[in-house]
């Protein structure tokens, strides 16, 4: 089980790196699910608009996670000296 401090740095690291997370999160769900639609039979234009489409779903409901652990936990945002 992961301890509270451990908890909290992942937090941290996932609120100052959005760009790597998201991408990398994308990239995962767009590879399961080309390796799920290719066990359907359907044409390979469904598979590749079917799996993009889902992970982008997945993707923009990840992004709203992360701004809703930021609104709720102040201190998961950067300090303005960061920022320059």
């Amino acid at each position: 089980m992961i301890d509270s401090e451990k908890f909290h740095e992942w937090k941290v690291w996932v609120s100052q790196n959005k760009l790597t997370t998201i991408g990398s999160v994308w990239l995962g769900l767009m590879a399961t699910n080309l390796a799920y639609q290719f066990t359907r039979p359907v044409p390979l234009q469904l598979k590749l608009i079917h799996s993009r489409v889902y992970s982008q779903f997945v993707t923009v409901a990840a992004v709203g996670c992360i701004g809703l652990a930021e609104a709720l936990d102040p201190s998961m945002k950067r300090k303005k000296e960061q920022d320059f």
